[in-house]
């Protein structure tokens, strides 16, 4: 799904979101080790650390994803906020997935931060907020 931004610096960083989106999805990490910034962190809501340093975070998605058989997944009303070096993205989002022959749907919201550095940005942090499951 294509969505419509106020500049480009916010569509820069958006499609920084959606790679990483991309390439948990489909299984290619590879593209994860330029778009995550080395010091990346993955919390939750309670802002408990899922995951500290790039390679732990590539991890995680690898480990969740090759659990999981995912049936859906969507993103709606993104918002991106850029500021000098740093942008904050967020999204809500749906998954729908089975996991040890049991089925799981999930509706949340993902708030990354993500840092400009040597002319390209790179997610630094992520928090998970589910708000529905089923």
């Amino acid at each position: 799904m294509t969505f419509a931004f106020d500049s480009l610096q916010q569509e820069k960083v958006w499609r920084i979101i959606e790679q990483v989106n991309d390439a948990w999805l489909n299984k290619n990490y590879q593209p994860l080790e330029s778009l995550l910034h080395e010091n990346m962190q993955i919390v939750d809501a309670d802002l408990n650390v899922l995951g500290d340093g790039r390679d732990a975070c590539i991890r995680s998605y690898r480990d969740f994803v090759e659990n999981a058989n995912i049936g859906d997944f969507e993103v709606s009303d993104p918002k991106v906020n850029a500021f000098d070096q740093t942008a904050i993205a967020e999204y809500e989002f749906s998954i729908q997935y089975t996991m040890q022959e049991k089925h799981y749907g999930e509706k949340g919201k993902d708030v990354f931060v993500l840092t400009f550095e040597q002319k390209h940005w790179q997610a630094i942090w992520r928090m998970m907020q589910s708000v529905e499951s089923e």
